[in-house]
Order: structure tokens, then C-alpha cells, then sequence
């Protein structure tokens, strides 16, 4: 059985391979600014005609959010941490993490929204609905419809969906 799992990872590892010699410029693995990601039916799983514009892990806005986040939490570690320093020395237990799960969706659902550029027009209870930032937040804020929210985040966390020739390889 071992022997087979060599067999079969080395064919893996050749298949692989030869499908990036096939791309030829390692130009073409770069990160595409953007990705139009096509919302798929919850149940179904069919893909549907709205369509999200998400922005690539090489996009200025998501370094930049991603720059202010780690800056975010470093700064609330950092005064945790002498929070806590001081208690210690007081003679008092270190106060827990009183983050609550809603307050680590908020987040999340407020970093995902912003690495929203775009949405095309959906109807939503019978009306028409348009994106702008705060109706991107509030779609993927709603408990009602997290697998929107699953899916869009699941979208801006595959990294290789928004490499170029990503097509060309899968």
C-alpha cells in the first residue's frame, strides 16, 4: 500500500508538472487584480446570472486591509498583553478574551465587504437592489444568508481562483 501511494503521488507530482511547462511564462501564475465571482444557488449549486466583483490578494485595497489589520490586532495584543502585565503584578488573574462570536462575524463580515468591488443588480424581496459598500455589508451580514456569505468568502480565500491562467491549468 505504501508503494501505491508513492505510484500515485509521483504521477501527481509529474501530471503537475507538465501542465506548468504547458503555461510557459510564470508571468501567467501572477495574481489577476480582481475576480468575478458567479453566485451559485444554495441548494442547487447551479450557477446563477449575479455576479460579485471581489478584490485579488494582489489588489491595493486588499494589501491595504490587510496591512491595517495586522496593525489592528497587533495594537489590541499589545494592550492586552499590558493589561494583563499589570494585573499580574497587582496580584490578579489576567482578564479573559471577551470577544463574542458576534463580534468576530462583524469583523469578518466587515474585512470580506470590503474586498467587495462590485455586485450586479439582484432583486431581493421584489425590489431591486444595487451594490454599494454598505448593501455588500449588509448582504453578507445577514444571518438569513450565510451561504452568501460562505460562499464569497470562500471565493476571496482561494487564492488560486484569481490567478490568470488558473483556467488554463484546472
Amino acid at each position: 500500500m505504501y508503494e501505491n501511494d508513492i505510484t500515485e503521488t509521483t504521477e501527481a507530482v509529474t501530471v503537475a508538472a507538465q501542465k506548468f511547462e504547458d503555461i510557459g511564462d510564470l508571468a501567467d501564475l501572477s495574481y489577476s487584480e480582481t475576480l468575478e465571482y458567479r453566485v451559485r444557488h444554495p441548494v442547487s449549486g447551479a450557477e446563477t446570472t449575479w455576479v460579485w466583483k471581489l478584490a485579488g490578494p494582489a489588489h491595493p485595497v486588499t494589501l491595504e486591509l490587510d496591512e491595517a489589520t495586522a496593525k489592528r490586532n497587533r495594537d489590541e495584543e499589545s494592550k492586552r498583553q499590558a493589561e494583563n502585565i499589570a494585573r499580574i503584578k497587582a496580584n490578579k488573574p489576567p482578564l479573559p478574551d471577551n470577544r463574542t462570536i458576534a463580534d468576530l462575524r462583524e469583523r469578518n463580515v466587515a474585512y470580506v465587504a470590503t474586498r467587495v468591488l462590485g455586485f450586479s443588480p439582484v432583486k431581493l424581496d421584489g425590489a431591486l437592489i444595487e451594490f454599494s459598500p454598505d448593501m455588500a455589508k449588509k448582504l453578507l451580514a445577514d444571518p438569513a444568508k450565510e451561504w452568501l456569505f460562505n460562499q464569497i468568502v470562500g471565493a476571496v480565500n482561494a487564492k488560486e481562483g484569481f490567478i490568470k491562467s488558473f483556467a488554463a491549468i484546472s
